[in-house]
């Protein structure tokens, strides 16, 4: 059975904590759901830079198009 789910656009704002202080991020990716392309902003930064979920604050999900 397949899943009737498209991939949608969308945009998620917040923050990540560092060392320094608290820098803004904007990112556009595809995802499924407002709950799954936050969870993939957390696994990207997570991946890519090394970034513990604990720091990134998500303030934002915005559905595009």
């Amino acid at each position: 059975m397949k899943s009737t789910k498209k991939l949608e656009n969308f945009e998620v704002k917040g923050k990540i904590r560092t060392k320094e202080g608290e820098n803004p991020f904007l990112r556009q990716l595809k995802a499924f759901g407002e709950k799954n392309a936050s969870e993939r902003i957390l696994t990207l930064f997570g991946s890519q830079n090394k970034i513990k979920r604990r720091d990134i604050k998500i303030e934002e999900v915005k559905k595009l198009g």
